[in-house]
């Protein structure tokens, strides 16, 4: 099993702790807010790969979400900020990040500036957008 905690800060930098055990046959990514404010963390999946939450949800202050990704799982992570969402938190945009204006991106990728965090086949890559 990896452990992937995502430390979200004001600035949206992370910070990535890993930790492996061989024969299991899946990812924990343990996505913790750090901000002074609501973040909306954005996913999508790489092909042929589950995208969990419909690929986005808010997380409040010092909130924090474990979820459970196949071995192997590539995919996309993203925090979304200053975002504003109808009463039943479908349609909305976002200042940073936005998914065409979606909670759950649902395969969409984010709009810059986002800083995005990337995950395939184990290895794990940082890129400013």
């Amino acid at each position: 099993m990896l452990i992937l905690t995502f430390l979200f800060s004001t600035t949206l930098n992370t910070l990535l702790s890993l930790t492996a055990t061989s024969g299991l046959e899946h990812h924990q990514l343990i996505l913790v807010n750090n901000c002074n404010e609501t973040i909306w963390p954005a996913i999508q999946a790489g092909a042929g790969h589950p995208t969990p939450q419909d690929g986005g949800f808010q997380l409040s202050t010092n909130q924090e979400i474990v979820l459970n990704v196949p071995n192997k799982w590539s995919g996309r992570i993203w925090a979304r900020q200053s975002c504003n969402f109808d009463p039943n938190g479908q349609k909305g945009s976002c200042a940073t990040g936005d998914c065409s204006g979606q909670l759950g991106c649902r395969g969409l990728g984010g709009l810059p500036p986002a800083t995005l965090n990337l995950l395939n086949n184990n290895i794990w890559y940082h890129k400013m957008q």
